[in-house]
Formats: C-alpha cells, structure tokens, sequence
C-alpha cells in the first residue's frame, strides 16, 4: 500500500497540486523566453553577417553547450578495424565525400551541422558558421606499432575532455596499436564489412598484432554515440547496403504504448519535473530503489561522482570480487 502511495497516488495528487499553482509561472517563464528569443534573432542579424550565426533551434541541443564539472557534454566511442590497410587517405576522402559533401535528393547537404560551432550570444547557445573550415583539422593520427591495448584506453582517457569553441566539436582519430585478434561472436561487437564497432574500454591488455582503431569525439549536440556510428555505418562502410540500425524518420511507436505514455506524462510529469529540479539544485542525489521479483533489491544512484573504491567496498560487503575500472 506504501509503494502504491509513492509510486502512484502522491506522484498524481501532486501534480494536480502544481497544475494549479505553478503551471502559470513556468507558462509566463516560456512566454518570456520567446519573447527573448526573438528580440536575440534580430540582434544577431544586426551584429553578424547574415547566416553565419544562429539561434540553436532545439533545446536539447543547447543543453549541451555547458554543464557541470563533474559532467561532460562529449561522447565518446571506438571502432576497430578489421585490416590496417585500411589508409589514412582513404578514410580521409571517404569522410569528405560521404559526410562533410553529403547531399540528399534536394541538393540538401545532409551533415551541414558538421561545419557549425555551438557557441554562445547574448547568453543564448548558438550555431556559428566555421568560415575557415579544414577537415584537416578533424581528423587526425595517433598511436604507432609499438603502443599497446593499455596504451589505446590511456590515451581516450586523455582526450576525453570537452572541445573549445574554436572550430566545431567533434573530430575521428585514427590509432595504431598492437591488439587482439578479432572474435565475430563477441556480442559487444557489430560487424559491417570493413569495420567492427563497439563501446571503448571492453578490451584485453594482449598485444599480438598490429592494429588500427578510429577513436570518435563528438559534442552530444551534434549527435550522440549511438546515431554517430549508425553515420559511420551506413556512410562510410564498403557495404553498399547498409542501412541504419533504427530509422528515426520510420519508426514509429505503437499508438497503444503512446497513449500510456502521454497518459503517464500528463498525470505524473510535474511531480517528477519538479521533483528532479529541486534534487539538482539541492544537490541532492538521486536514489532508486527497485525490488525485483526474486526478492532482491537493486540500488541505483545519480548526480554525483563514485569512486573506484567506494564500488569495491560495496562489491567486497556482498561477498563479490574486487574489479578493476575496465570493468565498471
């Protein structure tokens, strides 16, 4: 009866409660906001030259121009060749021809957003036109035969820090190394002719052969991982006929699960909405505690930092073995 409340009842109850009082405030904030947003549109015109600076269309795009410290507005992935053969030059035109001068049926250039800068104006984010843009400057070599699996994961490591805004977030790295053999059962990995794809730091430290890995980086307003390899798949890939994994212009929901989401949405949205605000700025954590139906509990937490050591204390109270950072 004290789930239910929680879960169900006092989520409802308060959002029927917000509806009334807060509701008109946050409409007011969105009116204003627009309001904003277009008195900025014509400042920007005024102050740059037509087209070269914009407002970020979507909000979720602007999210991503800052965040907290201990936040990162970066994703980050690996893809692994199957031959070194595959050449810097070759990659280098393949890039240029399949995204960067990429047109659909309209003369539409598909990946323009590749050639922007998300900054920020008037305190608002957005798109600057890079005018002196240079592929050259995003992709890029690193590694050499000598450097190891252990060498690879220290050096994404390093290079997982944010991008400036001097030129537009994102750039492919090309890293040779000396690796493990391939094993096209390994269900991490997804094959598509000359590549095999999968998340960074999964590998062994073993260094049998030489490699070559294409270390992504890209600002999440751009895209983020999972839409960033389904592009190198079906742009870059030999395979004629690679398509995406999911089309997000075909798929579509069935209507008997949106309308319980929407549902679930309407009558709980506020609750939560203001709920996971007041957490943020309280720097309260979020907690989570699901009980499966074996009996167990899972605990699961948000917001804050969790030190290697704090896991293994908890690993080492249940009675689990330690594990090391490639494993978390």
């Amino acid at each position: 009866m004290r789930q239910l409340f929680q879960d169900h009842i006092l989520p409802i109850l308060a959002s029927i409660v917000l509806y009334c009082t807060v509701a008109p405030c946050v409409l007011t904030i969105l009116a204003l906001n627009e309001i904003l947003r277009i008195i900025i549109y014509f400042l920007i015109g005024c102050k740059y030259s037509h087209g070269k600076v914009k407002l970020v269309p979507y909000g979720i795009d602007g999210c991503f121009i800052s965040q907290e410290k201990s936040s990162s507005t970066t994703a980050m992935a690996i893809i692994r060749f199957k031959k070194k053969k595959f050449q810097f030059a070759q990659f280098f035109e393949r890039v240029e021809s399949r995204i960067i001068n990429f047109q659909d049926e309209n003369g539409v250039y598909v990946f323009d957003k590749f050639k922007w800068i998300l900054v920020k104006r008037f305190g608002y984010p957005c798109w600057k036109l890079d005018e002196q843009f240079d592929l050259k400057n995003h992709i890029k070599t690193a590694g050499g035969d000598k450097k190891s699996e252990c060498d690879l994961k220290m050096y994404m490591s390093q290079i997982s820090h944010d991008f400036d805004d001097s030129k537009p977030q994102w750039e492919f790295i090309l890293y040779d190394y000396k690796g493990v053999d391939f094993q096209s059962n390994n269900p991490m990995l997804i094959e598509c002719s000359n590549f095999l794809i999968s998340f960074a730091f999964l590998f062994s430290d073993s260094t049998s052969k030489n490699r070559r890995a294409l270390l992504i980086r890209i600002n999440h307003a751009y895209m983020d991982g999972f839409s960033t390899l389904q592009v190198i798949y079906t742009q870059l890939s030999t395979d004629k006929d690679a398509k995406p994994f999911i089309d997000p212009l075909k798929y579509k929901l069935n209507e008997k699960i949106k309308f319980l989401l929407y549902t679930n949405l309407i009558f709980k949205g506020p609750y939560y909405l203001v709920s996971g605000s007041l957490q943020k700025l309280c720097k309260i954590p979020w907690k989570s505690i699901e009980k499966a139906k074996t009996g167990n509990r899972y605990y699961s937490w948000l917001n804050d930092p969790v030190e290697l050591e704090t896991i293994n204390k908890i690993r080492s109270k249940a009675g689990r073995k330690k594990i090391g950072v490639n494993q978390v």
